[in-house]
């Protein structure tokens, strides 16, 4: 199974994984503009929830629609065998952080492939997350090289040949480990919130939206 070409962004900061992923995002359903850096969508020191991020997908002229809380799974699947991306809210440890009972991580699912689920996570990868650090390190040169061959031809500018990686990088997590924790994790998602609520009303979570 062939990803979608998403161009990868790390985060720039630690609160701005959100950001990230609308950055991918927009990179892949406008690949002939320029891609708006952090700064420019919104930058907060406090994160951006999801409520924002919607809002935002919608005045860059995305089209994001909320996933029902109730049926995650069913519902990614639908998504992206449709051509969708889904910019999900998880537990860190739904993809292999500590769990924690204080924040959202925001990730960028690509694909569904068998018992995996292939996304994008935008945080930097460094010395602290070493059983990752060490899958980068190995395909590092290899990448390098593949993705200096497409320099010429994608007139990638100098910010996206140190942010876009290849998507050979993407992580492939456990699904059933993957939506056990995002339902059941330390922040995990309770599928009755938007229970008797419709977009844009107060309360209503954002937590997951295709687009």
């Amino acid at each position: 199974m062939s990803l979608p070409d998403v161009p990868y962004y790390w985060q720039e900061w630690s609160y701005s994984c959100a950001l990230a992923c609308l950055r991918m995002a927009l990179g892949f359903r406008f690949p002939e503009r320029p891609v708006p850096t952090e700064r420019q969508l919104g930058l907060s020191s406090i994160g951006t929830q999801g409520h924002e991020l919607f809002q935002w997908a919608q005045g860059y002229d995305l089209r994001p629609e909320p996933l029902d809380l109730h049926d995650l799974e069913g519902e990614v699947v639908a998504a992206v065998e449709s051509g969708f991306l889904v910019i999900a809210y998880v537990p860190p440890e739904a993809v292999g952080y500590e769990p924690t009972s204080e924040y959202m991580h925001a990730v960028l699912i690509l694909a569904l492939e068998g018992d995996r689920v292939v996304l994008f996570d935008p945080r930097r990868h460094t010395e602290d997350d070493p059983v990752r650090f060490e899958g980068l390190r190995l395909q590092f040169a290899d990448d390098v090289q593949r993705h200096l061959g497409n320099l010429a031809a994608r007139r990638i500018d100098g910010e996206a040949f140190l942010n876009g990686l290849p998507a050979r990088l993407a992580m492939h997590i456990d699904r059933t480990h993957f939506f056990d924790r995002w339902y059941n994790g330390g922040v995990g998602i309770d599928p009755t919130a938007n229970d008797g609520l419709q977009p844009g009303e107060a309360g209503y979570s954002y937590a997951a939206f295709m687009v």
